[in-house]
């Protein structure tokens, strides 16, 4: 009798562990995708907004503007990779989701006009 009340939980123990591992596995896939769906709308978002405030062919002065009024902090490499860099100011939201950052480039050509423009976004978590 009392061997099978202890098979019976220990069944019970596995069955909800189980159970539990597989709640926490759908729940880490259900967060990956929405924070999936949530960068896409960012990036779309900003390059709107960049399409917006500074079309192709503008030249360094419309792109550094563009850097001041909306980057945290920028940098610009016109040496090598011919682009500028910044950092957007990080919401209370992206603080919370793993250090979330998003970056913004602005590449331009020898003759330092605008020629297309990406957006990265990393997570920086321990």
């Amino acid at each position: 009798m009392r061997g099978r009340a202890v098979t019976r939980s220990l069944r019970t123990i596995l069955i909800s562990l189980a159970a539990l591992f597989a709640l926490i596995a759908l729940a880490w896939m259900g967060a990956r995708s929405g924070l999936t769906s949530h960068d896409q709308r960012t990036r779309e978002w900003i390059l709107e907004q960049i399409a917006a405030e500074v079309p192709l062919g503008s030249d360094a002065g419309v792109m550094e503007a563009f850097m001041r009024k909306r980057a945290e902090s920028y940098s610009v490499d016109d040496r090598f990779n011919h682009q500028y860099d910044g950092l957007l100011p990080q919401s209370r939201l992206d603080r919370i989701l793993g250090n979330r950052k998003v970056i913004i480039a602005l590449r331009f050509d020898s003759n330092r006009r605008f020629i297309g423009s990406e957006v990265l976004i990393t997570y920086q978590t321990l």
